[in-house]
C-alpha cells in the first residue's frame, strides 16, 4: 500500500560484493523495487505503455524504492541503522521521469521513517522473504506512506562491487 491505495511492483534483491566494514559486516543485500504506476504530474503523459504492469515486464519506470544493506538472517532491521552502514545516496523513494532522470527525491524523516523484515532466507538457493514499512517526505512535504510491503527474491550477485541506483 503507498499512502492507502493499492501500489504493485518488481524487484531485485542484489548482494553485497564485499563484506562492509564492522558492524555492518555480515552478508547483506540490497533490495530495489520498481513501478511503472503513474505519480501525480507523471511528465510521460502519452508515452505510457498501454497497460500498466507493476514491472512485471519491460517498462518505463516511473517510480523506484530502495533498501541498502539489509542483512540476509531473519530479523526486522530499522532503516535508520541500515542507512549507517553506508548508502550511495541519502533517499529512499523517487519519482522518476520518462527519460529515467530523478524528478522528486523522498528522504526518511527520522529513525522511526520504517523498517525491512527477513522473515526466511534459504543460502542453498538464496531465496529472501521479507515485509517492509516506511515513511518518507519530498522538500515540500509530499508524504509516501508504505505500509504492508512484502518481498520474495533470489538474491542475485552483484556483477559490479559499486552501489548503483539501477542495477
Amino acid at each position: 500500500m503507498l499512502n492507502d491505495s493499492i501500489w504493485f511492483a518488481t524487484g531485485q534483491a542484489i548482494g553485497q560484493a564485499e563484506p562492509l566494514p564492522a558492524p555492518c559486516n555480515s552478508q547483506r543485500f540490497d533490495l530495489y523495487i520498481k513501478t511503472d504506476i503513474p505519480y501525480p504530474g507523471f511528465p510521460g503523459k502519452g508515452f505510457v505503455q498501454d497497460s500498466i504492469t507493476g514491472c512485471i515486464v519491460d517498462c518505463r519506470a516511473s517510480q523506484w524504492l530502495t533498501f541498502f544493506n539489509i542483512p540476509t538472517k531473519k530479523g526486522k532491521y530499522r532503516i535508520a541503522k541500515l542507512d549507517k552502514c553506508g548508502m550511495p545516496f541519502d533517499y529512499h523513494y523517487a519519482w522518476i521521469s520518462y527519460a529515467g532522470g530523478l524528478v522528486m527525491p523522498f528522504y526518511p524523516g527520522d529513525k522511526k521513517s520504517g523498517w525491512v523484515r527477513v522473515t526466511d532466507y534459504n543460502p542453498e538457493t538464496r531465496l529472501v522473504e521479507g515485509r517492509f514499512k516506511g515513511t518518507f517526505a519530498d522538500s515540500t512535504g509530499r508524504v509516501a506512506r508504505f505500509e504492508l510491503g512484502a518481498f520474495q527474491l533470489v538474491v542475485q550477485q552483484r556483477k559490479n562491487p559499486v552501489n548503483k541506483l539501477l542495477p
